[in-house]
């Protein structure tokens, strides 16, 4: 079964319903005919993204990306090798999306972490290379 996909001016609007405007998730859900979960998982979202501190950013419960259902799963540790059958053999990832579908990747840490203009020129450029990847075979 293929998943629909909605704008992002659709979901943001959703979200606003509930965040904003103080409608109930449920209610929101129905009338747009998407399910209550869907929607619970975009207001999460963009709750992270109002963070401005990264270290508020983190999901430190492994349930919680579970309960996410992320599409890609990217890692990037300090000193370590990213390792995806550990990531995929966790308890419960078995059904993530990224897991089922093979979609664990590194970007490693000088790319990516380090203050300067690598982050921007050679980990963006793989974070898009992976988006692309994706966004072609599922969307």
């Amino acid at each position: 079964m293929q998943r629909a996909n909605y704008t992002l001016e659709f979901k943001e609007e959703a979200v606003r319903q509930v965040t904003d405007k103080g409608h109930s998730g449920v209610d929101v859900a129905k009338r747009l005919g998407i399910s209550d979960q869907l929607l619970y998982k975009w207001v999460k979202k963009s709750e992270l993204a109002l963070q401005s501190l990264g270290k508020n950013r983190i999901i430190a419960d492994p349930m919680e990306i579970v309960s996410r259902q992320p599409d890609i799963i990217i890692g990037s540790w300090c000193g370590k090798k990213f390792n995806p059958q550990r990531v995929a053999a966790r308890p419960g990832w078995q059904d993530v999306p990224a897991v089922k579908n093979g979609q664990l990747f590194e970007i490693k840490s000088a790319d990516i972490l380090q203050p300067g203009p690598a982050a921007l020129t050679d980990g963006v450029d793989q974070l898009h290379r992976i988006f692309l990847q994706w966004a072609t075979k599922h969307g």
